[in-house]
Parts: C-alpha cells; sequence; structure tokens
C-alpha cells in the first residue's frame, strides 16, 4: 500500500453495510491496526470509529486499536497518520475539517489531503442539531436569535464547537450571516469537551451532529432547537428545521 489509509466519516451516519469488506485471509494477521480519530473522545468521530474498529476486528482477524490525537480541527491527528508508515496498519477517521475545511484555513497544513491518504469508503453524512441546555429559558430559533441580539454589545450567546473549521463552527457562522445576529464562537478540541459544557450550562448553545447530540436529547440533558437538514429527520421527529423555524437559506 503506497499511501496511509483513510476512512472518510464526514461526520457520518455509521452503518455496517458501508463498511469495506475484505477476503478472509487477505490482511496479514498478528499485527494490530491502528484507527487514528483526529478528535478527543466522546465525538462524532470517535464513536463511528469505535464502531468501525469493532467491525473491522472481527472481519480481518486482528486487533484494531483506536487512538485519539485531537486538534486545530482535526489537523493534528490528521498529520500524524500522514508520517505513519504507508503499510496500511494506520487508519484515519478523515472529516470534512481534515480533509476540506482545514486547506483554506492552514496555509501550512501538515499532509495534503489528497496525496497523503488512500481513500477507503465515505461512511455517509449526519445532519446538524442546534441544541442548548434542558434549564435554558429559549425553546425556539427565534428565541435563540432575540436573546443573542439582546446581548450584541456582550458578543451575544456563546456556542461550543468541536474546533474552529469544523462543520459545528460553520453551522454557527451561517446561522449568524442568515440571521444578522452576532454570536461568540468557543471552539473546544472536539465535540466531547464542548457538549458537556452546554450540558454543565457553561456555554449557552451548540450546533452538533445528531450521532453526539441525540443520546443528550433523548436523556432530557438537552433541548432541540432545531435541525440543519431540509426535511425533519426521523430519529428527531418533532424538531423543526431551521427553514421551518424562520429563517430560509
Amino acid at each position: 500500500m503506497q499511501r496511509r489509509t483513510l476512512v472518510q466519516t464526514a461526520v457520518a451516519t455509521f452503518a455496517t453495510g458501508a463498511l469495506p469488506v475484505f477476503a478472509q485471509g487477505a490482511w496479514p494477521t498478528g499485527k494490530a491496526i491502528t484507527y487514528l480519530v483526529p478528535f478527543p473522545a466522546g465525538g462524532t468521530t470517535d464513536v463511528l470509529g469505535r464502531l468501525i474498529a469493532q467491525q473491522l476486528g472481527t472481519t480481518l482477524g486482528t486487533s484494531v486499536i483506536i487512538d485519539n490525537k485531537g486538534g486545530a480541527g482535526g489537523s493534528v491527528g490528521s498529520e500524524l497518520a500522514s508520517r505513519a508508515a504507508p503499510d496500511g496498519y494506520t487508519m484515519l477517521g478523515g472529516t470534512i475539517s481534515s480533509h476540506a475545511i482545514n486547506v483554506s484555513l492552514y496555509p501550512k497544513l501538515g499532509y495534503d489531503p489528497q496525496k497523503s491518504f488512500a481513500p477507503v469508503t465515505l461512511i455517509g453524512t449526519n445532519p446538524v442539531v442546534l441544541v442548548v441546555n434542558q434549564a435554558s429559558p429559549y425553546k425556539t430559533l427565534k428565541d435563540v436569535l432575540d436573546a443573542s441580539k439582546a446581548k450584541a454589545s456582550s458578543g451575544g450567546l456563546s456556542s461550543a464547537s468541536a474546533g474552529t473549521g469544523t462543520s459545528q463552527h460553520l453551522a454557527l457562522e451561517l446561522l449568524a450571516y442568515k440571521s444578522g445576529v452576532k454570536f461568540t464562537h468557543i471552539p473546544y478540541k472536539g465535540s466531547g469537551p464542548a457538549i458537556q459544557d452546554v450540558i454543565g450550562g457553561q456555554v449557552d448553545m451548540m450546533f452538533d451532529t445528531t450521532v453526539v447530540a441525540s443520546p443528550h436529547i433523548q436523556s432530557g440533558k438537552l433541548r432541540a432547537i432545531a435541525v440543519t437538514s431540509p426535511k425533519r429527520i426521523a430519529s428527531l421527529p418533532d424538531v423543526p428545521t431551521i427553514a421551518e423555524s424562520g429563517l430560509q437559506g
């Protein structure tokens, strides 16, 4: 194998049928495979990576070890993966941040998203949902926009993300652009620590994938305000879209 292996998760919905299939015995055994997750534990890429690692280990007959290396919107872990021996024993759970957005954000990216990796498969895509703490007074998108507008002099409501340039961050910036309302972006090194601070009330709100947010919504720790998809999603049927909430585009 000439290049490192990339499993492109793209903040994806995991589906067992989307996994690459290998012939039994086709992969040399006796050596563990490292699956690099370029974000801390608890985020979408980590959750999907662990599911994939379990299935791959069974299919290939060897151990698949998850290695979380978060930082710089996935760039830190991706650079480490790009420097690994190109022998097929290092895999990377790449995302839209690490392999599309960061090229525009970082002038000296330590890897080439196209040349440094050999893509394996796209696992899928996942909509993003705007959430607030369950104890928050905000129940609709209008509530959020009105509250942030009222706090414009102090930067507006605070919104966490998995890092600068991630899909969560860009969703916030698009909301700010379309609504003309100011927010304060609080970047973290991954969704896991970010969403915990929303649950704890240290941050007002957050856009996150339904993979990460849904369990907290269902447990009553978070309240879903709106989803970014064109239509409502099956897993959160009572949550309106951004468009239904009054903000088009």
